[in-house]
């Protein structure tokens, strides 16, 4: 049982049997442990594997750098929409001042004026005129509160304020009972120029 003839050797071979199992022939398998692959397809092997892994390497790259892209243009898309919310939300406040404060005029103010200094009316009583000198100077700094040489508005140290837009400017216009308020600012990575407007009918 379980004899079989070797052509090459001319011999029949027979299991060996102990106390452990059975076992195949020690002459069988000293020339199967002597089988080796060609040199040839052995190269060829090794370097399709390589090939493999310099593949996966590269798709690998490409993906972490598609992620690092992907990730930075989120956060300059977050940065431009919080930009244009304290924008909005400077505006706003403005619109408010100058809602309660009918009877002065606010402007003109160009873009690029600088703030002036005057009376502190969160300490002082002030006229209608004084308040909206007040609140322009106030809106000025949050915008920014230095010159083009990074050098503090005087208003701006007296006010205690500082300005949050990048080269921000703001102006105001006012034709009949309409005022156009601008506010602008430059962004840091694309250099690109933003701006948001609002405008105000008043009686």
């Amino acid at each position: 049982m379980g004899e079989y003839h070797d052509k090459r050797s001319n011999r029949t071979i027979k299991p060996v049997s102990n106390d452990s199992g059975w076992k195949r022939d020690p002459d069988v398998m000293a020339r199967i442990d002597k089988v080796q692959l060609p040199a040839k397809l052995v190269c060829c092997i090794s370097g399709l594997t390589l090939i493999e892994v310099l593949v996966s390497m590269f798709i690998l790259a490409v993906g972490i750098l598609g992620m690092v892209s992907l990730q930075i243009t989120s956060l300059n898309m977050n940065r431009d929409a919080l930009m244009s919310m304290e924008a909005n939300q400077l505006i706003s406040d403005l619109v408010d001042r100058i809602s309660a404060n009918p009877a002065a005029t606010y402007g003109p103010i160009a873009l690029g004026d600088a703030p002036v200094s005057g009376s502190d009316c969160n300490l002082s009583n002030c006229t209608t005129d004084q308040m909206a000198t007040y609140d322009v100077s106030r809106w000025l700094c949050a915008i920014n509160s230095e010159d083009a040489n990074s050098v503090p508005y005087p208003a701006c140290d007296l006010l205690g304020i500082k300005g949050t837009f990048p080269l921000g400017k703001g102006s105001i216009t006012r034709v009949n009972n309409e005022y156009r308020i601008l506010l602008q600012w430059v962004d840091k990575h694309s250099d690109e120029v933003r701006s948001t407007e609002l405008y105000l009918w008043v009686n």
